[in-house]
């Protein structure tokens, strides 16, 4: 279920841009790092702002694995490896049952936690100390 770790990435550096808005730099990167990783490319997300804040990163994994618990109670199931973006991964998951419920309701929780986390870890003194910019 790479396509929910793939909205965890995406919501978290989606929160940064909100938080450096004061950075046009930073602001342009995390905007168009939110786009790519909703389509699976997050590596502009981890390298851009993620990793280089690091908050974002651990709201990114901790939503990341509800997430995964989520999928894992509703017994979401896939027809094969599929793609790491939310653009077409729901293909992959099988359309009986409550899979395709979990995996969007996994998908949401994913985002919007990652989003917020992000907000509560940049508060945190203890968290923005392991910034690779200080």
């Amino acid at each position: 279920m790479i396509a929910l770790s793939n909205m965890a990435q995406s919501g978290a550096v989606f929160a940064t841009y909100f938080i450096y808005k004061q950075d046009k730099k930073q602001e342009s990167v995390s905007l168009s790092s939110t786009v790519s990783a909703c389509f699976g490319i997050t590596e502009p997300a981890l390298f851009g702002a993620n990793l280089k804040y690091m908050y974002p990163f651990y709201a990114a994994i901790t939503a990341s694995a509800l997430a995964a618990v989520i999928s894992t109670g509703f017994n979401v199931l896939a027809n094969g490896i599929g793609v790491g973006g939310i653009a077409l991964a729901f293909l992959s998951i099988k359309f009986e049952g409550a899979h395709q419920l979990g995996f969007w309701l996994a998908s949401i929780v994913a985002f919007g936690l990652a989003f917020v986390l992000t907000f509560v870890f940049s508060k945190n003194p203890k968290l923005n100390k392991g910034s690779l910019t200080k």
